[in-house]
């Protein structure tokens, strides 16, 4: 009974202290995006080389689409430092066929490029 009592007693003094709630950082979404273009692409032993046109300081996202899917197969988000960016992407093990480029930014700008992959 004494312990019930103690245990009361611990969980009352808890129970009436305040938390301490820590500054949260902001979440920013970098520069608002001018420019968005997928400008060039080539295929260097299923690895693509993508050029793109991009905002310095802006987020954009790269994805590979397969034309009649839904989510992306390959997907690589990026923070631009240049103005033409070169993203590289793995295609090794991506099937033969037809896909859609697509570079995305913060704001919902989406540049969409069809490409063969042989």
């Amino acid at each position: 009974m004494k312990r019930i009592w103690i245990l009361l007693f611990i969980v009352g003094v808890l129970g009436c202290t305040q938390p301490e709630i820590g500054e949260r950082e902001p979440i920013t979404l970098g520069a608002d995006p001018q420019l968005n273009a997928i400008i060039s692409y080539k295929f260097v032993e299923k690895v693509a080389y993508v050029k793109v046109n991009t905002t310095i300081g802006a987020k954009y996202s790269l994805q590979l689409h397969d034309i009649s899917a839904k989510e992306p197969l390959k997907t690589k988000g990026f923070t631009a430092t240049e103005e033409q960016s070169t993203l590289v992407i793995d295609l090794a093990s991506v099937p033969r066929g037809l896909y859609d480029l697509t570079l995305t930014d913060i704001s919902g700008n989406t540049s969409k490029l069809p490409i063969n992959i042989l």
